[in-house]
């Protein structure tokens, strides 16, 4: 059985000392049970200590899947190390003096002490302040308790609500401190929530909504009695500067870019914010030093002992800023400046700061640029971490597509620079050039933003996972925080349809303006969807496996919690809220359509879901779901969602598939499923609702075979006839492959397609000036993987068991009187559900849109 390994590889010359790691590694079916004894080595045989571990999934035989795993590394520069994980007794029993400092309640509101051995402490003050200047009062929900303690750190959590002047709530925190047993080391995670709905009258997001908060400054001091001067290393590799008894204070205004004053940093005003380009250095009110991008470094000293901190990612977060003075050093998360911090309806913002108990901060200097642990493709492969993942001998003509993602001249990280894609509430979204492409070349570039559109963040971890580079995980870690926080609708006081959901993509081919990363702006007089001006999430573009693998990867439990958060909303968009105006409404939306469909003579308006990608997205988060919480009741529903879409006697040439604008979805909708099937093969689960989905896909597989050509081939009933479409062939290829794996009667058919159309996409793609949009790169690095998956299936993945694989043929009467009694059924549950506060607060949300 595979043996887990991680490889750390210390690139920056630098000596690492007790630098903390963190990773999640993936396990084999069986290797590790979730209280059996383990340790970590490096494969010169010295033992890793102290080491924390904690479970993150289990298969089915309640085994642990991944696992997270957390130790104080050290690295000679250049040095590669490899850390292996054995399921054995440890050898070695690490000192119990080794504990982390006492910590207790601070002086103030939101404040934490923390008690040194030498009888010396530090105080942890956190200050949030309103638009008037004014230090907020604190109102506990959760007060510093302890959620996690281990061998290697404990980690204690607050939760509350900041108030008003007047009592009323303003704004949530999260804060997460992290207490390290060696290295002197503390983590601390704050975040600021808004709970509140946004108005969005006319379905427009701007900025400035009546559901917006606004304060002026969220900042942490850490305050040490003995301090006789201050320091700031502006960045990495360049010499402290000092101060007896003036303060020194660093403010980063912008990203330091060529683009730094960019329109994506309008302000509800539709002001640009930033003053001037990247950072300054003040000695009390003089400029003593300035630059594009800071990541700094500041520190108090006296008595033998010292406080150093730093803010990660700070140029990138901007604004933000750090200050040593006499006793204290801050971390301005939002910095004071002349223009109030606005927080959207919905919306949340978390950072992570570092602090050191030392002189000189030795591991925040190598935190500027930290060690990405990795761990080998091969061990992926052997423990199914990823379904179709085999890492392959030499690249194919897709890899040398999907490596322009990295290219220095086009790739994401360039991107960036284009719009400044930076700030707090931009960073880590990816910039949507190709909805500038019909732009003339001279006109300034549309602020577009693509958010996790085709699941970006699932197609970098994938890629990190088969090549270990670590700009793929970059590019992984920074979106999915981004997404977390920015692009999900934090709130439960809106639509039943809107809250807890994914906002898409901004407006194709127009400007977002003040809408930040919310669709739709109250700028643009009509959407480039015809009919269309105005909306909120939709079930057509959520995508929630990239955050899945991000928790599983880094142990995140913000992507977790996401996974979930989307799992519900997906849930209670599709099968509809409580009460009888809801369901009302979805007998008008959803049902009455689908009985005229009947009446008409389409039997397969029998199912209750759209064959869309819609309805892929929703049976694809599902599952994710069912993989965290597979107590809950989530694959079920799954399976139920399966079974009301698709059949294995349906009538295909009514679905009207071919009609490229509208039919697309169901390439989604099978991919799905197609992953549905991989899941259950992974857990032994052959079983009726396996057969059945089978049976329904092979269905269709053989109509793709004999029917699908390239969408471009009638680019004339293409509204947008663009190279987006030769990409989305990709995703037939990857079917017909995994078709010829499950179909095995039609396997050169199905190979023969994938093969034609895989050699296709790549032709036109390369020959392509399109070939390097981030949709078109997206849609690739989603898909990746099936094309040249080579495997076997076992046989009983195969069996078809004939009672299991033919529904009742669906004639025109018994599809219309299962609809009506579908329609009955959901206005009996909303007559069982009626309460006249209900329907009374689901009446005042809608006519509040």
């Amino acid at each position: 059985m595979s043996r887990p390994s991680v490889v750390l590889r210390e690139e920056q010359g630098f000596s690492r000392t007790s630098e903390p790691i963190q990773l999640g590694i993936p396990l084999a079916q069986g290797y590790l049970q979730d209280e059996q004894p383990h340790c970590l080595k490096y494969s010169d045989g010295e033992l890793v200590t102290p080491f924390q571990t904690r479970p993150l999934s289990y298969w089915p035989d309640n085994s642990v899947r991944w696992l997270q795993v957390a130790f104080p590394a050290g690295l000679a520069p250049n040095q590669t190390r490899v850390v292996e994980l054995f399921n054995e007794k440890p050898c070695f029993k690490y000192p119990d003096s080794r504990v982390v400092p006492p910590v207790q309640a601070g002086e103030s509101d939101l404040s934490i002490r923390i008690m040194l051995p030498n009888g010396d402490c530090r105080d942890l003050e956190f200050e949030l302040k309103d638009p008037l200047n004014t230090s907020c009062p604190v109102r506990f929900e959760k007060k510093w308790v302890v959620v996690e303690d281990g061998a290697y750190f404990s980690r204690r959590r607050s939760e509350g609500v900041f108030l008003t002047s007047a009592g009323t709530d303003l704004v949530r925190f999260f804060i997460d401190i992290q207490l390290f047993k060696v290295g002197e080391l503390i983590r601390v995670d704050a975040g600021l929530h808004n709970p509140r709905r946004a108005v969005h009258k006319g379905g427009l997001w701007d900025l400035g909504d009546p559901g917006s908060v606004y304060f002026k400054s969220f900042s942490l001091n850490i305050r040490q009695m003995d301090s006789r001067s201050q320091w700031i290393r502006p960045q990495h590799g360049v010499e402290p500067i000092f101060s007896e008894n003036e303060a020194l204070f660093l403010h980063q205004e912008s990203s330091g870019g060529e683009n730094w004053n960019s329109n994506n940093h309008l302000n509800r005003d539709g002001v640009v914010t930033t003053k001037y380009r990247g950072f300054r250095l003040f000695r009390n009110s003089e400029v003593i030093d300035h630059g594009y991008r800071a990541s700094p470094v500041a520190g108090v000293t006296g008595g033998g002992s010292g406080t150093c901190v730093l803010l990660s990612n700070f140029w990138q977060n901007f604004p933000s800023s750090i200050k040593a003075e006499k006793g204290c050093v801050n971390i301005g998360f939002y910095p004071e400046t002349d223009l109030d911090n606005e927080l959207q309806g919905g919306e949340q913002k978390c950072q992570t700061a570092w602090i050191q108990l030392t002189r000189d901060g030795e591991t925040l200097r190598n935190l500027q640029s930290p060690v990405t642990p990795v761990v080998p493709a091969e061990h992926y492969a052997k423990t199914k971490a990823f379904s179709c993942f085999s890492p392959p001998e030499e690249p194919d003509e897709v890899d040398a597509l999907i490596a322009l993602g990295l290219s220095p001249d086009e790739g994401f990280l360039k991107k960036r620079e284009i719009i400044d894609e930076y700030g707090w509430r931009n960073f880590g979204d990816l910039y949507a050039d190709h909805e500038c492409m019909y732009l003339p070349s001279d006109h300034p570039r549309f602020i577009t933003h693509y958010n996790n559109q085709y699941d970006a963040i699932y197609g970098f971890a994938r890629q990190f996972a088969l090549t270990g580079d670590r700009r793929w995980f970059e590019l992984m870690d920074d979106l999915a925080k981004h997404v977390a926080d920015i692009d999900i609708y934090h709130t439960d006081d809106d639509r039943t349809e809107y809250n807890h959901g994914m906002f898409w993509h901004t407006d194709h081919y127009l400007d977002a303006h003040t809408a930040t990363h919310r669709t739709y702006s109250r700028f643009n007089s009509t959407s480039s969807i015809p009919g269309q001006t105005g909306g909120g999430p939709a079930a057509e573009h959520c995508y929630s496996t990239g955050l899945l693998y991000h928790f599983w990867m880094t142990g995140s439990e913000s992507s977790r919690s996401a996974v979930i958060e989307l799992a519900t909303w997906m849930r209670n968009a599709h099968e509809g809220s409580k009460g009888l105006l809801a369901q009302v409404l979805a007998v008008k939306k959803t049902d009455l359509p689908r009985l005229k469909k009947v009446l008409g003579g389409n039997t397969n308006g029998v199912y209750r879901y759209p064959f869309t990608r819609g309805t892929g997205n929703y049976i694809n988060t599902l599952l994710d779901a069912s993989l965290l919480e597979p107590e809950k009741g989530w694959l079920d529903l799954a399976e139920s969602v399966i079974r009301s879409t698709i059949g294995p006697i349906d009538n295909i040439e009514q679905r009207g598939l071919l009609n490229a604008e509208t039919g697309w979805h169901y390439l989604v909708l099978l991919s799905a499923m197609t992953r549905y099937l991989w899941m259950k093969l992974d857990n032994n689960a052959i079983d009726e609702s396996y057969q059945y989905t089978l049976a329904s896909l092979r269905h269709y597989w053989r109509w793709m075979v004999k029917n699908e050509r390239p969408f471009m081939d009638a680019s004339e009933n293409l509204e947008f006839p663009n190279d987006t479409w030769v990409a989305q062939d990709f995703r037939k290829a990857v079917l017909m492959k995994q078709a010829a794996l499950f179909d095995t009667a039609h396997r050169e058919k199905y190979e023969e397609k994938a093969s034609e159309w895989s050699h296709y996409v790549t032709q036109k793609l390369q020959a392509s000036e399109e070939r390097s949009f981030t949709r078109i790169l997206i849609i690739l690095l989603q898909n990746y993987g099936p094309h040249n998956f080579q495997t076997s299936i076992p046989e009983k993945g195969h069996l078809l068991s004939p009672k299991n694989t033919h529904r009742m043929a669906l004639t025109k009467a018994r599809s219309t009187l299962r609809v009506l009694v579908q329609i009955g059924c959901r206005i009996g549950r909303g007559l069982m559900q009626f309460r006249p506060s209900r329907e009374r607060s689901w009446l005042k949300i809608r006519l509040e849109r």
